[in-house]
């Protein structure tokens, strides 16, 4: 038949297996990102003196703000503690969430980025520092505690759990009960049914609030046990939760956790801190030396402590991160030069016993180093998504390309394509009301288990086709009418149609891959970009492929048409 479109089918199915082979590389880059600096660590091991002599560290997981502040007794630690939102790492999951609050660290430098796959921590923590310093640990809570920190637990119990998630929590209530009569420098405790409360039920609902309050007994509890003469109690979580239930993206509810201090050493206070603070701040309260890979901020205003000690500590977490940014550039490759300045001339002041100066030029100090990496990290970042605008741009110019060819020899005026494209817009937006009406997002809070993952995988691949191929049906059903008058240029309609799609998701794909930058392979966080981008390949995909497929189906159907006419 003239004009056959099979040519134009063939590359549009090549082109489809192009953005689907993008999708994979895409996910696969976030399932197999690993740190560049796992383990490392700057060799040193200064400390300062002990603000208390036992730290109690209660994590409820999946516990939200808002909902922590119907917590009757939190409340009550909360009016003569230290009450802070707390800002979680992105993203908001659980072993990011673990690891930053052992560690001072986000989860591009300590590879923690999912809830699957390796999930050892090999970077240096809060674990490791009290084992090694023979000061003692323990965990009361699920086994995942130890297949993230391994040997580096001395004490403790697991709870398996006997039934269901609310058993499995008062069996970790009793058990921490029982240890707490004698616990070491660090003990850790993990309640887990408010976070399956909010998978199960959302984080508006009554289940959820009711599990929290349960969980706030349970605490009063534990807080019944310590000696506030020596002990310091910490309530956090690792995440929040949407109304919806889920976490991981990077909605307000998700990141937006809390932490309450209460106990020996430390004063009231207010404010808002990040996830990676809480864990310089409990070196500090322990007085033992601050993870090498740190990134946080020591909570001072929140401490009890002498002048001495608050500056010996602010001088610790500047030289920490000196290092780090040492290791950091070198890791980067890059050729900024750090100003060691700084750490000489607060080591002087604090020698000199002028540690309300020691203090200040630590802080600077600080500032400088965290800086200097920032930049580093900047630099890397726009590497990565000018490589990102290129493809975005060679896909939008080829789609220009085709469209100039095919008006030139074709001699189609543009009106002839405005049809065509509307057609492929109103593909594309059903799709996309589809895909929002039955709950799917773009947005990595909805994909928490790797089954999420492959249901928006189908519904992103196949549901495009199906839409296509409704649409053949329609032609099949209504067009045969209309063949009696002109025969439709299945060519022309296919490649502006295909041309409409191309632009539309290299579009899509170019600038959210430059929002997010090169995938994962520096760990570059925007995860709703990154989403939109690992989706709309397989969008994109099917869209492209079934067309390939529905051309020669069209062109069948009209010689059909033709031949009964």
């Amino acid at each position: 038949m003239k004009n056959s479109p099979i040519f134009l089918s063939i590359i549009s199915f090549l082109t489809g297996c192009i953005f689907l082979l993008l999708s994979l590389w895409t996910g696969l880059s976030i399932k197999d990102y690993q740190s560049p600096m796992p383990s490392y660590q700057n060799g040193t091991t200064e400390q300062g003196n002990p603000v208390t002599q036992k730290v109690v560290l209660v994590v409820v997981d999946g516990l939200r703000y808002d909902v922590s502040c119907k917590m009757n007794f939190v409340n009550s630690l909360r009016e003569e503690g230290s009450d802070f939102v707390s800002w979680t790492v992105i993203p908001s999951l659980s072993y990011a969430g673990w690891s930053a609050l052992l560690t001072g660290a986000k989860p591009e430098i300590t590879g923690k980025v999912l809830n699957w796959g390796d999930v050892k921590l090999y970077s240096e923590n809060l674990f490791s520092i009290t084992r090694e310093g023979g000061r003692g640990n323990a965990v009361v809570g699920c086994p995942d505690w130890w297949a993230l920190l391994g040997d580096n637990i001395t004490g403790g119990e697991i709870v398996h759990g006997s039934g269901d998630f609310v058993s499995a929590d008062l069996e970790v209530k009793n058990a921490a009960l029982r240890l707490l009569r004698n616990p070491p420098a660090l003990t850790l405790i993990h309640f887990l049914s408010v976070d399956t409360a909010g998978h199960m039920y959302g984080g508006n609902s009554e289940e959820y609030l009711f599990r929290a309050k349960e969980i706030d007994g349970y605490i009063k509890e534990i807080a019944s046990m310590l000696d506030w003469n020596t002990t310091t109690l910490i309530v956090t979580s690792d995440h929040g939760h949407r109304d919806a239930g889920g976490h991981g993206g990077e909605e307000i509810l998700s990141l937006k956790s809390f932490a309450v201090f209460f106990g020996k050493g430390i004063k009231k206070a207010k404010g808002e801190v990040n996830q990676i603070d809480i864990c310089p701040t409990i070196s500090n309260l322990l007085g033992v030396k601050i993870p090498s890979l740190a990134q946080g901020k020591i909570i001072f205003e929140c401490l009890n402590q002498g002048q001495e000690n608050q500056a010996v500590y602010a001088y610790l977490l500047m030289k920490q991160r000196y290092f780090f940014a040492k290791a950091y550039l070198d890791t980067t490759g890059s050729k900024i030069q750090l100003d060691s300045t700084f750490l000489n001339t607060a080591y002087s002041e604090i020698l000199a016993g002028n540690f309300s100066a020691g203090e200040e030029i630590s802080r600077k100090g600080l500032g400088n180093y965290d800086s200097v990496i920032e930049e580093a990290r900047a630099r890397k970042i726009f590497d990565q998504r000018m490589n990102v605008g290129v493809f975005s741009f060679t896909g939008v110019m080829m789609s220009f390309w085709l469209l100039a060819v095919m008006i030139g020899r074709e001699r189609i005026k543009l009106r002839q394509l405005v049809v065509p494209w509307l057609i492929g817009g109103a593909i594309v937006f059903i799709y996309f009301s589809i895909f929002f009406m039955i709950g799917m997002e773009f947005s990595f809070s909805v994909f928490n288990e790797t089954i999420d993952v492959l249901r928006a995988i189908l519904i992103s691949f196949f549901v495009p086709g199906l839409l296509l191929f409704l649409g053949v049906g329609l032609y099949g059903l209504i067009g045969q009418n209309r063949m009696q008058h002109a025969q439709l240029d299945i060519r022309t309609v296919g490649l502006a149609i295909y041309c409409f799609i191309l632009t539309f998701f290299s579009l899509l794909i170019g600038v959210n891959g430059v929002i997010c930058g090169f995938f994962f392979t520096d760990f570059v966080i925007h995860l709703d970009a990154f989403m939109r981008v690992f989706l709309g390949g397989f969008i994109c995909a099917g869209l492209l492929m079934y067309l390939g497929a529905a051309l020669p189906l069209l062109e069948w159907m009209q010689g059909r048409t033709l031949r009964g006419l």
